[in-house]
């Protein structure tokens, strides 16, 4: 049975007793056994998923608004090369952001625009054409 691996970064390996044996089980020195045969003692441990663990973030939406300020987002996620992984895995500090306030350009500014009113001129004044009276 292999020793148990480090949870660790680092390089580690596992390792494991190889012993030269009878069939009953009685040990022998080990140039009793041919050398060509004998069974790996060390292997490599694999590196734990979070070693690897990266940010990743998707493209930006598009912004919220029209024109003027809005707000436009993606989604960021902790994983490694082969899966998803908890948040903690990751680096906090290095998360990329997920919202953004984004500016399109000024918004249409839109009035009321008035005519010149219609009606009778009189004394210099203008008054609306709702009823009309001549005056001889």
């Amino acid at each position: 049975m292999y020793s148990q691996c480090e949870d660790s970064c680092s390089p580690s390996t596992q390792s494991r007793q190889v012993h030269c044996v009878n069939e009953e089980g009685a040990v022998f020195p080990n140039n009793s056994c041919d050398a060509s045969q004998m069974p790996e003692v060390t292997k490599p441990c694999p590196k734990p998923a979070r070693c690897d663990a990266v940010w990743h973030a998707s493209e930006w939406s598009e912004c919220d608004h029209t024109c003027g300020n809005g707000n436009r987002t993606r989604t960021v996620e902790c994983s490694s090369e082969r899966e998803k992984l908890d948040p903690s895995f990751c680096d906090a500090d290095k998360k990329p952001v997920e919202f953004q306030s984004c500016t399109i350009g000024p918004c249409e500014e839109v009035e009321w625009k008035v005519s010149e009113w219609s009606g009778v001129q009189y004394a210099f004044q203008y008054f609306p054409l709702k009823y009309c009276i001549r005056i001889n």
